[in-house]
């Protein structure tokens, strides 16, 4: 798809475990996932620009992924990791946020407009600016997948990348847009 091709080796070389191109058109935001992000089931709900309603409504979300024609999509996997350990997992996320931020640069030679989607919401200051001012720090600006209302699981079974809940295992997983 497009050169993203070339960019698989890189984002292994970085770190991620797997990386696979993709069409932007796979990328659907549903009502049913982003519903994991109401006031009721997520903490961060109201807290930061990347989740809701700092987002935007799903229809502008959509908007916003209908500029892109491809994606790399990258993986982080953890084995032997104890999900309860909130400290590590929370250390474990930046680590894969770095990377793509790491790897979005590189993208960014060729595709200055490249996008980034993850998992989980903004850790990038203290305390966000979030709703009284706009980001400190647009140029490091990412979506969350969920908020978007992405099925992660699914995106990942049409790129040809595993993804499960087993008990033990981490998977941090993310996008790169052009």
């Amino acid at each position: 798809m497009d050169n993203l091709n070339e960019y698989v080796q890189t984002a292994l070389q970085i770190g991620f475990t797997a990386a696979a191109p993709f069409d932007a058109s796979w990328l659907v935001c549903q009502p049913d996932i982003r519903m994991f992000c109401a006031p009721d089931k997520c903490k961060n709900y109201g807290t930061n620009w990347i989740c809701p309603p700092g987002c935007g409504e799903l229809p502008n979300c959509a908007a916003r992924l209908a500029k892109y024609r491809f994606g790399l999509l990258v993986q982080s996997k953890y084995e032997k990791i104890d999900t309860n350990d909130f400290p590590l997992m929370k250390k474990l996320a930046a680590g894969h946020n770095q990377r793509l931020q790491h790897l979005k640069e590189i993208i960014e030679g060729k595709y200055p407009d490249a996008f980034l989607l993850s998992t989980g919401s903004c850790e990038l200051c203290e305390k966000c600016t979030y709703p009284t001012a706009p980001c400190r720090k647009p140029a490091l600006f990412r979506g969350a997948l969920s908020a978007y209302g992405i099925d992660v699981s699914d995106l990942c079974a049409s790129a040809g990348i595993e993804f499960s809940f087993i008990p033990g295992t981490l998977r941090y997983v993310a996008c790169v847009l052009v």
